[in-house]
């Protein structure tokens, strides 16, 4: 029985996105053109954005700085923080926009026949368009100036498509709760910064003593940013059964967002 039930979800939520893929792919555009409409250099700015930042972070880290792990270079520690800060900033900047997101778009709320579910939906794909521009510049960088890119790095979409689960389940699952409870978007303001800390982005995991590493093993982000890692740095393919386990987890917390948000939908209106 509750094998059937997940399939009807399943099923259910697949129609229902396939039903609004034009209204999705208006809300991306939107929501993506959106940041740069009106400026002079337009689009430019989703490129040059994150080229800076790797930029600034390489020139700090590798030459003011020079922070490095062990015997390994500046440069080894730049690469190291980049490939897990640039999917973070993406990451947490869904989470923290989808908290004031269906209050912001009230008017929507009040249509009936308005899928206001595509909303949180839309963000988070906006996000991993970033995301994917991000990446492409952050392996060219390492590609020509810090080393030679293996064939693991094919590896990265199917990351970023876990990613992309991940985020799109917490991002319904806070919308929702924004709609009731005004400090939402405080406490996830907070609450992703301290969870920045809790994954290993500027530390190697390496230095989590063993009675703080379960805090590691149930992250979700940790597990992400290790895979990223690994196929970007090391070269090597990520773990399978881990990237297994990561994939069931991924899809339960959509599934679990969608239905919590679907299901206090009817409310919204009384409430907004």
């Amino acid at each position: 029985m509750r094998a059937r039930k997940r399939a009807v979800l399943k099923f259910t939520l697949l129609l229902s996105l396939y039903r609004s893929r034009s209204l999705i792919a208006d809300f991306i555009r939107k929501d993506f053109v959106g940041k740069y409409k009106g400026t002079t250099m337009g689009f430019t700015w989703a490129v040059i954005t994150p080229l800076c930042i790797i930029l600034i972070f390489t020139f700090v880290f590798s030459t003011i700085l020079k922070v490095r792990f062990g015997g390994g270079r500046s440069a080894d520690f730049v690469v190291y923080f980049l490939c897990g800060m640039i999917p973070w900033l993406t990451f947490s900047d869904a989470l923290n926009r989808s908290a004031s997101l269906i209050r912001e778009n009230a008017h929507f709320v009040q249509r009936i026949i308005f899928p206001v579910e595509i909303l949180p939906l839309s963000v988070s794909l906006s996000g991993m368009i970033q995301l994917g521009i991000g990446f492409t510049l952050l392996l060219g960088v390492v590609g020509v100036f810090f080393t030679p890119l293996t064939w693991t790095v094919v590896f990265v979409p199917l990351l970023v498509c876990l990613q992309l689960l991940f985020t799109i389940g917490l991002t319904w699952t806070i919308a929702c709760l924004g709609v009731f409870v005004r400090d939402t978007g405080h406490a996830i303001g907070l609450g992703t910064q301290m969870w920045m800390f809790l994954t290993p982005i500027i530390y190697p995991a390496e230095l989590v003593p063993e009675s703080l590493k379960i805090l590691l093993v149930i992250n979700p982000m940790a597990h992400l940013v290790k895979g990223y890692r690994l196929a970007i740095i090391e070269g090597t393919v990520p773990d399978i059964a881990g990237l297994l386990i990561l994939t069931c987890v991924m899809v339960m917390v959509a599934a679990f967002g969608y239905l919590f948000f679907m299901r206090s939908k009817p409310a919204f209106a009384d409430v907004l």
